[in-house]
């Protein structure tokens, strides 16, 4: 007969590992950020933990390899959502200032570990696909190859800094007003041609 497997795999090790870094990064903030803190919240020992993330630099790269794909996601959505280049931009930027909000502290902390957990390829990576996103929607309603491409670079560059900027400051009312110029500001670029 054979026996059941007592113990977690190394997905749900890795899993509860995430999961605890980002509660102790949501809870506790960057100064209570620990390795040991996240291992006794993951309910694992240090050595397991370090099996996986050899410091707290790591952990934080595997939090942003959570939440980078959830910004494309959301792009994503927001696109097909149709309406205007100033309809996508609102819901992408709702769609984000939500997620920050839900997340607050998690994101100022990711904001500060960008650096040392030596992320910005894999930013980069996801502003390049919300650029290329954000070019074909504009292109499909009717602006020439070249001026999407630049509008769609200023737009996603210029999102990602006020986005940055919202999260550290903590105050979503600020970030609902700043959808709203750069929505304004994107629908005039858009009819600029």
């Amino acid at each position: 007969m054979r026996r059941e497997p007592r113990g977690r795999t190394a997905a749900e090790i890795v899993e509860a590992i995430v999961t605890a870094a980002e509660q102790v990064l949501e809870d506790d903030g960057l100064d209570g950020f620990s390795t040991n803190r996240v291992a006794e919240l993951a309910g694992v020992s240090i050595g397991s933990l370090y099996r996986y993330f050899p410091n707290k630099y790591a952990l934080a790269r595997g939090i942003f390899d959570r939440h980078l794909p959830r910004y494309e996601r959301m792009i994503l959505d927001s696109a097909a959502g149709g309406g205007t280049i100033r309809d996508y931009i609102v819901r992408v930027g709702t769609a984000i200032l939500a997620f920050f909000e839900e997340h607050r502290n998690i994101h100022r902390a990711l904001w500060r570990l960008r650096s040392a957990a030596e992320v910005h390829e894999r930013i980069e990576a996801t502003l390049t696909s919300m650029i290329e996103v954000t070019s074909r929607l504009l292109q499909a309603s009717g602006i020439p190859t070249d001026r999407a491409d630049d509008l769609a670079f200023v737009l996603v560059h210029a999102g990602d800094g006020v986005a940055n900027a919202v999260a550290r400051s903590g105050d979503p009312e600020l970030g609902r007003r700043t959808i709203a110029i750069v929505a304004d500001v994107a629908d005039v670029l858009g009819r600029a041609r």
